[in-house]
Order: structure tokens, then sequence, then C-alpha cells
């Protein structure tokens, strides 16, 4: 075992225990069994297995009490792990619908955690669920996002050897080529972020750009002004904050 893995399972929680737990185990281990022989991938302790057990109760354990959750989160607290952990997940992804058996999807309800009360998307409640998760600090999204800050997945079709920031910026300019992006476009972006269209891309294609901070999150609409005017956009990008009450 990994010195990283044994740190991440020092600083996660453990992994849920009782008679529940052990029989939602042995159900999730038959179940992932039947998953990795549809997907054509290897799961076990071996070295060399697509997906690797480090600790294969915890994870079974995990995956059989909060399913797709718990998946995530045994790796995050290292109890599985992947040399090629993109192309794995890739083979997973592409059979999703069916790596349950059928009488399985229709038992969903019965152990399948639910929402709780308190995060019900009512209007006031959406608005809570928002600001616990947008309302932190960049500092935080620094951590784990790329120098622009960019929230959505990065493109690395095709180019392995990309780093995350320019992984980024071929996303972003694929999405502005399939839209026909150039000069004399005007552009809405509705949920600014920190505001990456605004402060590098349409600015330089020399484009209109209204950038819709509808985001309200902690910090992203000032990024959108920052981002503006970090490159000279020369009064060609604007931000709008919205004031009042939005119904989206």
């Amino acid at each position: 075992m990994s010195q990283k893995t044994t740190d991440q399972h020092t600083l996660y929680p453990p992994a849920p225990t009782g008679a529940y737990a052990g029989l939602a185990g042995k159900v999730a281990r038959q179940v992932c069994d039947r998953a990795a022989a549809m997907c054509g991938i290897t799961v076990g302790e071996r070295e060399d297995a697509d997906l690797v057990l480090h600790r294969p109760g915890d994870f079974y354990a995990r995956l059989g009490v909060q399913g797709l959750v718990g998946f995530g989160e045994s790796y995050v607290a290292g109890d599985w792990d992947a040399a090629d952990l993109a192309g794995t997940l890739t083979k997973l992804c592409r059979e999703i619908t069916g790596l349950l058996p059928p009488w399985l999807q229709k038992l969903g309800g019965l152990y399948t955690s639910r929402r709780p009360l308190r995060q019900k998307n009512t209007v006031a409640g959406a608005k809570r669920n928002i600001s616990a998760h947008y309302d932190l600090s960049n500092d935080f999204f620094a951590t784990f996002l790329d120098e622009g800050l960019s929230y959505s997945s990065a493109f690395f079709d095709k180019h392995p050897e990309y780093d995350l920031a320019t992984a980024q910026d071929a996303k972003v300019e694929r999405a502005l080529d399939r839209a026909g992006v150039g000069e004399g476009s005007r552009v809405l972006e509705i949920g600014t972020g920190w505001g990456e269209l605004s402060s590098a891309r349409c600015t330089a294609r020399g484009t209109g750009h209204l950038s819709d901070a509808v985001d309200r999150a902690g910090g992203t609409g000032t990024g959108a002004y920052r981002g503006c005017g970090t490159v000279g956009s020369g009064g060609c990008a604007a931000v709008r904050l919205p004031r009042g009450h939005w119904n989206l």
C-alpha cells in the first residue's frame, strides 16, 4: 500500500460497518463482478488489474451502502485505484445504464440514499443549496481547477500529454468554434463563473460579449470583472450582476 493511500484512509471517514453494510457489500461484490465482465475490465487486488482494490471490504461496503457516491468516495479514501483511471471509468460509463440487473434497478429506491428534505429545491431551498455549493473561497477552488478557474471538464481528446490548463483552453476554443463565434459575433454567457470567456477567448476573437453573472456565487462576479480587465478588452466585454429576485 502506498503512503498516499495510507494518508487518504487516515483522513477520510471509515467505511460503513454492521449487518446491513455486510449484506450490501456482498451484493455490491456480485454487481461489480457482473459490471467488470460487461465492460471488459479486471477488478481485484492484483497490481495489474484495471481497478486495483487496496481494501476490498471497505470498497464493497461503501459501494453497497452508498451506490455511485460510495464508489467515488472509496476512490478518495484510497480503497481502490487505477493505472488508467480515465480509460477504466470510460469503459464503465459506456455501460452505465445496464450495470445493475433490472431487478436490482427496481429496488433502487429501497437502498439508495434520498436527498434530505432540508435540501429540497424549493425557492428558498435552492438558494441555500447554491450558497452551500458555490460560496467558498477562490483559494479553495484554485486547489483543483486550472489557473482560469474553469469549472466544467477539460478536453484532452487525442492529446493525453496536455496539462489541465491547456486542456481547458482546448475545451473553450472548441465550444466557440462549434458555435461559429468570430469577429463581429455577440456572445451571451449565462453563468459567468470566473469570467474565462470574457477574460480571454471572446475578446481575442473581436466579439461583443455580455457576461451574465447569474451564479451569484461568492466572488465569481468579481472574477469576471477581473478577467475583463486583465486582457485589455477595450470595452467589448460587459459584466452584468443581477439584483433582486431571479426565477431560473
